[in-house]
C-alpha cells in the first residue's frame, strides 16, 4: 500500500470569508452580529472568522463553528469550506475527515476554488474519501482554472511525482511557474530544485540560487538551507578530491549531515519541564562543533508546526550519502487502550479534555514522515516518556538490539563505502513503556547526558561515531533505553556515521 504523502500547503488555512465583505472598511462587531442574527449567510461566515481569529472578541472555536455551520446550512460556499476546515483540524469539534470532505464537496461544487483544491488534497491523500488520483487531478484542475496558486502547485507536484498521471517535468515546471508568479514559496523552491538537479531543464546553479532566494525571502526555511548548501565548497558536499587517484583507488563520498531538533518545555496545559531545551541546545552544540552538522532547532512547537516542519524535509533534496538525525524532547503519552504512543506538542490539551488525541502527535505519524523523507540515512532519537512504544514489539518484549559492532575492524573509508548503498531507518528512545526523568534543574536528562558523553568520547578517541557507539554508550542509563529498526525498513548492516572535521580532512586529502 502506498504511504500517504501530505504537502505543506494543503488544507492549512481557513477560507477567510471576511475578505468577501467590505474591503474598504471593516464592519463593526455589533453590526455584524445583527446581520448574522437576522440570517445573512455572508455575515454569519464572517462572524465565524471573527471568533476563530479573536478579531474584536476572544477566540472561541465553538462559537466560530456554530456560525460557520449556520452559513453553510444556507449554502454559503465560504461557510461550507470553513466548516470543512474545522472538521479536518478538530477545531471546536472532534476531527472528522469524512465530514470535512462532505462540506468541501458542497463548496467545491459551487465553484469555490480553495475548496476544490482541498477536496483534491483529500482524494490525493485518502483522507475522508478513498484515495483516488484521477479525482484529485480533476479537482486540482478546477482550482487551477480559477488561477489558485495552491492548486497550481499541487497539480504540478502530481505531474512531477507521476501520481495518477504520466510524469511530465515540463508540465510540472509550467504549473510551478504560474504559482510562483503569485508568490508561492513552495513553487519557487521546486523550480530552484529543478534547476539545481537538471530535472526537465538544463542544470543551472545560478538560476537555482535565484529561485531559492525568492522562496527564502518568502519565509521558506528549506530554501535557506538549500542556499547554504550551494555555498558549501565542493569537498564538503561529498565530492571526491580533485587530485588524480592511484590506480584502483575508490572514490569516497562524504556525507552532508543535517539535524532537525524539536524541544518543548513550555506547555499550554501540561506541566512545564526543565531540561528539554537545554538538552536540545547541548545536542545542537555537539553535533555542530564536533561533527559539522547543519542543525535546525524548533522550540515549543504546536502539532501543526511540527508536521509543517517535517513536511519541509519531505521536499528537501538529499544526496545518496547524506544523513538526517531527527530528535524530539519533551512530554510523551501512551494510550494503553489504543496501544499507541504519542509525542505531546506545546499546544496539546490534557488527555481528559482531548479524548480523540487530536492534538497529540502519534508515533505512527512520525514514522510515516521519517520513512518518506528522501534521505537514505535517517536516525530518530526520542527523549520522552513512553518513547519506546514507537516500536511495540521491542517495547513489549524488552529486546535491546545487538551491540555487535559489525564493522569493528573495518577502516573508516570501508565503513563509508559499506554504508552508502544501504537504507538507514533506526531509532533510539530514552525508555520503553516507561516514565523517564527530566533531570535536575541545571543538569541534562540521564539519557541526554549519556548521549553527549558518547558523542564527545567518540570524537576524541577515533574521530567518528557509529550507531553501535551510541548504543553502547546508552547501556547504563536508567530506565533502560530502547533502539531498533523503524517499521522493518532498515537494511542489514546500515549505519549512520558522524564524522569530525579531522576525519573528513583525512578522507579527502590527496594521496
Amino acid at each position: 500500500m502506498r504511504t500517504i504523502r501530505r504537502h505543506l500547503v494543503l488544507v492549512l488555512t481557513l477560507c477567510l470569508g471576511a475578505l468577501t465583505a467590505s474591503a474598504q472598511q471593516p464592519e463593526d462587531f455589533a453590526t455584524l452580529q445583527k446581520r448574522a442574527a437576522a440570517g445573512d449567510a455572508a455575515a454569519q461566515n464572517n462572524l465565524g472568522d471573527r471568533y476563530y481569529y479573536g478579531n474584536g472578541v476572544s477566540v472561541d472555536y465553538a462559537q466560530s463553528l456554530a456560525w460557520y455551520r449556520k452559513a453553510a446550512d444556507q449554502g454559503n460556499a465560504a461557510g461550507q469550506a470553513n466548516l470543512a476546515y474545522m472538521y479536518s483540524h478538530g477545531r471546536g469539534v472532534v476531527e472528522d475527515d469524512a465530514q470535512a470532505s462532505t462540506w468541501y464537496r458542497k463548496a467545491a461544487e459551487q465553484g469555490f476554488a480553495l475548496a476544490q483544491n482541498n477536496l483534491g488534497s483529500m482524494y490525493q491523500n485518502g483522507k475522508g474519501v478513498p484515495q483516488d488520483y484521477p479525482q484529485a487531478l480533476a479537482w486540482y484542475r478546477k482550482a487551477v482554472d480559477q488561477n489558485l496558486s495552491t492548486g497550481q502547485y499541487n497539480l504540478g507536484f502530481m505531474y512531477e511525482d507521476g501520481e495518477g498521471v504520466t510524469k511530465d517535468y515540463a508540465q510540472a515546471l509550467l504549473l510551478y511557474r504560474k504559482a510562483a508568479d503569485q508568490g508561492d514559496a513552495n513553487a519557487e523552491f521546486r523550480i530552484g530544485s529543478f534547476y539545481e538537479s537538471g530535472l526537465g531543464v538544463s542544470r543551472d546553479l545560478e538560476e537555482a540560487r535565484k529561485w531559492f532566494q525568492k522562496a527564502s525571502a518568502h519565509g521558506l526555511k528549506t530554501a535557506k538551507d538549500e542556499l547554504a548548501k550551494l555555498d558549501v565548497p565542493p569537498p564538503l558536499r561529498g565530492i571526491a578530491p580533485e587530485t588524480p587517484s592511484s590506480p584502483g583507488a575508490t572514490t569516497i563520498a562524504i556525507p552532508h549531515n543535517y539535524a532537525l531538533i524539536f524541544a518543548t518545555d513550555d506547555y499550554a496545559h501540561w506541566p512545564h519541564l526543565t531540561n528539554p531545551i537545554p538538552d536540545a541546545d547541548a545536542l545542537n552544540q555537539a553535533l555542530t562543533s564536533l561533527y559539522g552538522f547543519h542543525v535546525e532547532e524548533v522550540r515549543n512547537a504546536t502539532n501543526e508546526q511540527i508536521l509543517a516542519k517535517l513536511t519541509e524535509y519531505l521536499h528537501h533534496k538529499f544526496e545518496p550519502q547524506d544523513q538526517l538525525l531527527i530528535f524530539f524532547s519533551g512530554h510523551g503519552y501512551f494510550d494503553s487502550d489504543l496501544g499507541q504512543g504519542f509525542i505531546v506538542p506545546a499546544n496539546a490539551p490534557l488527555v481528559a479534555d482531548d479524548l480523540g488525541h487530536t492534538h497529540l502527535l502519534a508515533h505512527d505519524t512520525i514514522m510515516r514522515y521519517v520513512n518518506r523523507i528522501p534521505s537514505k540515512h535517517v536516525v530518530l532519537i526520542l527523549d520522552a516518556c513512553f518513547s519506546g512504544t514507537l516500536d511495540r514489539k521491542i517495547a513489549d518484549s524488552g529486546l535491546r538490539g545487538d551491540p555487535s559492532d559489525v564493522y569493528a575492524h573495518a577502516t573508516l573509508p570501508e565503513l563509508l563505502q559499506r554504508k552508502e548503498p544501504k537504507r538507514t531507518r533506526r531509532y533510539f528512545a530514552s525508555g520503553g513503556k516507561d516514565f523517564v526523568p527530566d533531570g535536575l534543574p541545571g543538569h541534562h536528562s540521564p539519557f541526554m547526558s549519556a548521549l553527549l558523553v558518547t558523542l564527545n568520547q567518540a570524537a576524541d578517541r577515533k574521530g567518528y561515531a557509529t550507531l553501535d557507539d551510541i548504543q553502547q554508550g546508552l547501556n547504563t542509563v536508567n530506565p533502560e533505553p530502547r533502539w531498533g529498526d523503524i517499521q522493518d525498513d532498515n537494511d542489514p548492516g546500515a549505519d549512520f556515521l558522524l564524522l569530525t572535521p579531522t576525519a573528513v580532512a583525512q578522507l579527502t586529502k590527496p594521496n
